[in-house]
């Protein structure tokens, strides 16, 4: 079930682990989306993946439908 909400939340990988898990099932649950504290991600990797994804959605709706989710078996996709 999904809740209303004034700010996206914020689950911080170095609080406990309890604690993290908890906030991370309510913000993917009651919100469905989340930002990430305290990750340990590099940010040039956090920056490639940003490029890869404007790389791919800038390409024609013909080359991204090549990958269309309905057609997949794990339910990846376009």
């Amino acid at each position: 079930m999904s809740t209303a909400f004034e700010t996206i939340p914020v689950v911080d990988l170095a609080w406990d682990e309890e604690r993290a898990a908890s906030a991370l099932r309510r913000a993917a649950t009651e919100v469905g989306f989340f930002y990430l504290a305290h990750h340990g991600i590099d940010a040039q990797a956090i920056c490639a993946c940003f490029d890869a994804a404007r790389r791919y959605f800038a390409q024609p709706l013909d080359e991204k439908m090549r990958l269309y989710i309905g057609r997949s078996v794990g339910h990846r996709g376009y």
